[in-house]
Protein backbone atom coordinates (compact mmCIF):
# COMPACT_ATOMS: atom_id res chain seq x y z
CA UNK A 1 0.00 0.00 0.00
CA UNK A 2 1.44 3.15 -1.32
CA UNK A 3 2.37 6.12 1.55
CA UNK A 4 0.21 9.18 0.73
CA UNK A 5 0.53 12.79 1.92
CA UNK A 6 -2.80 12.22 3.36
CA UNK A 7 -1.99 9.17 5.35
CA UNK A 8 0.91 11.46 6.83
CA UNK A 9 -0.54 14.27 8.18
CA UNK A 10 -3.19 11.80 10.08
CA UNK A 11 -0.21 10.13 11.46
CA UNK A 12 1.27 13.20 12.34
CA UNK A 13 -1.77 14.45 13.97
CA UNK A 14 -2.14 10.85 15.71
CA UNK A 15 2.07 11.65 17.24
CA UNK A 16 0.56 15.20 18.34
CA UNK A 17 -2.55 14.00 20.10
CA UNK A 18 -0.52 10.88 21.95
CA UNK A 19 2.34 13.67 22.92
CA UNK A 20 5.18 11.45 21.84
CA UNK A 21 8.29 12.85 23.01
CA UNK A 22 11.41 13.92 21.47
CA UNK A 23 14.69 11.56 21.15
CA UNK A 24 17.65 12.48 18.93
CA UNK A 25 17.38 9.23 16.08
CA UNK A 26 14.40 7.42 17.32
CA UNK A 27 11.47 6.68 14.95
CA UNK A 28 8.33 6.34 16.56
CA UNK A 29 9.36 3.34 19.03
CA UNK A 30 7.13 2.27 21.55
CA UNK A 31 8.94 4.32 25.05
CA UNK A 32 10.72 1.85 27.47
CA UNK A 33 13.75 1.51 29.04
CA UNK A 34 15.61 -1.00 26.79
CA UNK A 35 15.05 1.59 23.74
CA UNK A 36 15.93 4.77 25.59
CA UNK A 37 19.16 2.37 26.73
CA UNK A 38 19.87 1.56 23.32
CA UNK A 39 19.28 4.48 21.79
CA UNK A 40 21.73 6.23 24.01
CA UNK A 41 24.70 3.95 23.18
CA UNK A 42 24.32 4.29 19.64
CA UNK A 43 23.92 8.32 20.36
CA UNK A 44 25.77 9.24 23.56
CA UNK A 45 25.18 12.94 23.60
CA UNK A 46 21.04 11.85 24.26
CA UNK A 47 22.32 10.91 27.83
CA UNK A 48 21.25 14.64 28.80
CA UNK A 49 18.04 14.27 28.11
CA UNK A 50 17.73 10.52 29.77
CA UNK A 51 15.59 11.97 32.89
CA UNK A 52 13.28 14.12 30.04
CA UNK A 53 12.77 10.90 28.04
CA UNK A 54 11.85 8.29 30.66
CA UNK A 55 8.43 10.28 31.24
CA UNK A 56 7.79 9.00 28.38
CA UNK A 57 8.30 5.33 29.25
CA UNK A 58 5.06 3.26 29.77
CA UNK A 59 3.05 5.98 27.91
CA UNK A 60 3.99 7.06 24.33
CA UNK A 61 6.63 6.68 21.86
CA UNK A 62 10.09 8.75 21.00
CA UNK A 63 10.57 10.22 17.70
CA UNK A 64 12.54 12.90 16.11
CA UNK A 65 12.07 15.56 13.54
CA UNK A 66 11.94 13.22 10.78
CA UNK A 67 12.07 10.00 12.48
CA UNK A 68 7.94 11.20 12.35
CA UNK A 69 7.73 10.80 8.81
CA UNK A 70 10.16 7.44 8.96
CA UNK A 71 7.87 6.09 11.40
CA UNK A 72 4.74 6.39 9.28
CA UNK A 73 7.16 4.84 6.54
CA UNK A 74 8.32 1.90 8.87
CA UNK A 75 4.90 1.42 10.78
CA UNK A 76 3.24 -1.88 12.02
CA UNK A 77 0.03 -0.97 14.01
CA UNK A 78 -0.38 0.43 17.72
CA UNK A 79 1.03 -2.22 19.94
CA UNK A 80 4.63 -2.97 17.99
CA UNK A 81 7.72 -0.71 16.53
CA UNK A 82 8.34 0.44 13.18
CA UNK A 83 10.29 -1.89 11.28
CA UNK A 84 13.60 -0.04 10.15
CA UNK A 85 14.21 0.13 6.38
CA UNK A 86 17.73 1.14 5.68
CA UNK A 87 17.21 2.31 2.07
CA UNK A 88 14.99 5.32 3.57
CA UNK A 89 17.10 6.04 6.50
CA UNK A 90 17.76 9.87 5.34
CA UNK A 91 18.45 12.62 7.46
CA UNK A 92 17.00 16.02 6.91
CA UNK A 93 19.58 17.89 4.55
CA UNK A 94 19.47 14.36 2.22
CA UNK A 95 16.01 14.49 2.32
CA UNK A 96 15.29 17.88 1.05
CA UNK A 97 18.30 17.26 -1.38
CA UNK A 98 16.66 14.31 -3.19
CA UNK A 99 13.64 15.78 -3.18
CA UNK A 100 12.33 16.76 -6.76
CA UNK A 101 9.45 19.58 -6.04
CA UNK A 102 11.05 21.72 -3.32
CA UNK A 103 10.84 26.04 -2.69
CA UNK A 104 11.03 28.82 -0.35
CA UNK A 105 8.12 29.53 2.57
CA UNK A 106 6.52 32.31 0.36
CA UNK A 107 5.42 29.74 -2.47
CA UNK A 108 4.35 27.49 -0.49
CA UNK A 109 1.16 24.79 -1.95
CA UNK A 110 -1.53 24.73 -0.56
CA UNK A 111 -1.13 20.68 0.36
CA UNK A 112 -1.45 18.64 3.18
CA UNK A 113 2.05 16.39 4.04
CA UNK A 114 4.15 18.50 2.31
CA UNK A 115 7.48 18.55 4.48
CA UNK A 116 9.03 22.00 5.69
CA UNK A 117 12.33 22.58 5.93
CA UNK A 118 15.13 24.79 7.99
CA UNK A 119 18.51 23.18 8.22
CA UNK A 120 19.04 20.37 10.67
CA UNK A 121 15.14 20.14 11.65
CA UNK A 122 11.56 19.49 9.69
CA UNK A 123 7.75 19.36 9.84
CA UNK A 124 4.55 18.24 8.77
CA UNK A 125 2.41 21.11 6.99
CA UNK A 126 -1.31 19.92 7.66
CA UNK A 127 -2.50 22.57 5.56
CA UNK A 128 -5.15 25.50 6.92
CA UNK A 129 -1.79 27.42 8.19
CA UNK A 130 -1.42 24.71 10.49
CA UNK A 131 2.13 22.43 10.90
CA UNK A 132 3.34 19.61 13.05
CA UNK A 133 6.56 18.96 14.43
CA UNK A 134 8.18 17.04 17.11
CA UNK A 135 10.81 19.78 18.81
CA UNK A 136 14.37 18.62 20.74
CA UNK A 137 15.22 20.40 23.83
CA UNK A 138 12.41 18.53 26.12
CA UNK A 139 9.35 19.83 24.16
CA UNK A 140 8.30 17.17 21.95
CA UNK A 141 5.17 16.89 19.70
CA UNK A 142 4.18 20.89 18.92
CA UNK A 143 1.92 22.31 16.88
CA UNK A 144 2.86 25.47 14.43
CA UNK A 145 0.97 27.99 12.64
CA UNK A 146 2.08 30.00 9.28
CA UNK A 147 0.48 33.16 8.06
CA UNK A 148 0.99 34.94 4.73
CA UNK A 149 3.79 32.68 4.12
CA UNK A 150 5.64 33.41 7.54
CA UNK A 151 5.64 31.09 10.47
CA UNK A 152 3.70 32.76 13.62
CA UNK A 153 4.22 30.01 15.69
CA UNK A 154 7.00 27.24 16.14
CA UNK A 155 9.96 26.53 14.10
CA UNK A 156 11.13 29.29 11.87
CA UNK A 157 11.21 27.15 8.65
CA UNK A 158 12.26 28.30 5.61
CA UNK A 159 11.80 25.91 2.79
CA UNK A 160 9.31 23.34 1.80
CA UNK A 161 9.52 20.29 -0.26
CA UNK A 162 7.92 17.13 -1.46
CA UNK A 163 9.13 13.65 0.39
CA UNK A 164 10.26 11.24 -2.47
CA UNK A 165 8.87 8.50 -0.10
CA UNK A 166 5.12 10.00 -0.36
CA UNK A 167 2.74 9.87 -3.12
CA UNK A 168 1.10 13.39 -2.91
CA UNK A 169 -2.60 12.76 -3.93
CA UNK A 170 -2.68 15.69 -6.59
CA UNK A 171 -6.11 14.27 -7.68
CA UNK A 172 -7.85 15.56 -4.70
CA UNK A 173 -6.78 19.12 -4.89
CA UNK A 174 -8.59 19.97 -1.64
CA UNK A 175 -7.71 17.87 1.93
CA UNK A 176 -11.46 18.28 2.68
CA UNK A 177 -12.26 17.01 -0.67
CA UNK A 178 -10.48 13.92 0.06
CA UNK A 179 -11.43 13.42 3.49
CA UNK A 180 -15.16 13.40 2.15
CA UNK A 181 -13.85 10.52 -0.29
CA UNK A 182 -12.55 8.77 2.43
CA UNK A 183 -15.59 8.48 4.24
CA UNK A 184 -17.85 7.59 1.88
CA UNK A 185 -15.24 4.81 1.46
CA UNK A 186 -15.43 4.04 5.00
CA UNK A 187 -19.32 3.73 4.75
CA UNK A 188 -18.48 0.66 2.43
CA UNK A 189 -16.01 -1.15 4.88
CA UNK A 190 -17.52 -4.07 6.85
CA UNK A 191 -15.97 -5.70 9.46
CA UNK A 192 -15.64 -9.22 9.81
CA UNK A 193 -13.60 -10.22 12.43
CA UNK A 194 -12.40 -7.95 16.06
CA UNK A 195 -8.71 -7.19 14.90
CA UNK A 196 -9.70 -5.75 11.93
CA UNK A 197 -11.96 -3.27 14.16
CA UNK A 198 -10.14 0.15 14.50
CA UNK A 199 -8.39 0.55 17.88
CA UNK A 200 -11.13 3.50 18.77
CA UNK A 201 -13.90 1.16 18.48
CA UNK A 202 -12.70 -2.40 19.26
CA UNK A 203 -13.16 -2.07 23.52
CA UNK A 204 -16.93 -1.55 22.83
CA UNK A 205 -17.25 -4.27 20.15
CA UNK A 206 -15.37 -6.37 22.85
CA UNK A 207 -18.19 -5.21 25.26
CA UNK A 208 -20.95 -6.19 22.85
CA UNK A 209 -19.63 -9.79 21.97
CA UNK A 210 -18.65 -10.13 25.80
CA UNK A 211 -22.87 -9.17 26.56
CA UNK A 212 -23.77 -11.61 24.12
CA UNK A 213 -25.28 -8.08 22.28
CA UNK A 214 -23.58 -9.20 19.15
CA UNK A 215 -23.40 -13.01 18.27
CA UNK A 216 -21.24 -12.60 15.27
CA UNK A 217 -19.06 -9.52 13.34
CA UNK A 218 -20.47 -8.24 10.03
CA UNK A 219 -20.52 -5.05 10.43
CA UNK A 220 -20.53 -1.66 8.66
CA UNK A 221 -18.03 1.10 9.46
CA UNK A 222 -21.44 3.40 10.44
CA UNK A 223 -22.77 0.94 12.50
CA UNK A 224 -19.13 0.67 14.49
CA UNK A 225 -19.50 4.25 15.18
CA UNK A 226 -23.11 4.47 16.17
CA UNK A 227 -21.82 1.50 18.69
CA UNK A 228 -19.72 3.63 20.09
CA UNK A 229 -21.50 6.73 20.33
CA UNK A 230 -24.09 4.46 22.29
CA UNK A 231 -21.68 3.17 24.55
CA UNK A 232 -20.27 6.85 25.36
CA UNK A 233 -23.87 7.48 26.36
CA UNK A 234 -23.65 4.31 28.84
CA UNK A 235 -26.35 2.72 26.96
CA UNK A 236 -24.33 -0.92 27.19
CA UNK A 237 -23.17 -0.38 30.47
Amino acid sequence: MSKTNIGLTEHAEKALKEAWYYLWGAYGQIASQPVLSNNIRQYSSNETWRNYAEGAIGKTRFCDCYGLLKSYLWWVDDNSNPIYVAAQDLNTSMAYNAAREKGTLSTLPEIPGIILYMTGHVGIYCGGGRFIECMGGGVGMYEGRIENTKIVKGSRFTNWFKDIHIEYLTKYKKYKEYKKYKEKEEDELRYNSLDEIPDWARDTIQKLLDKGYLKSLDISHDMVRMFVVNDIAGLYD
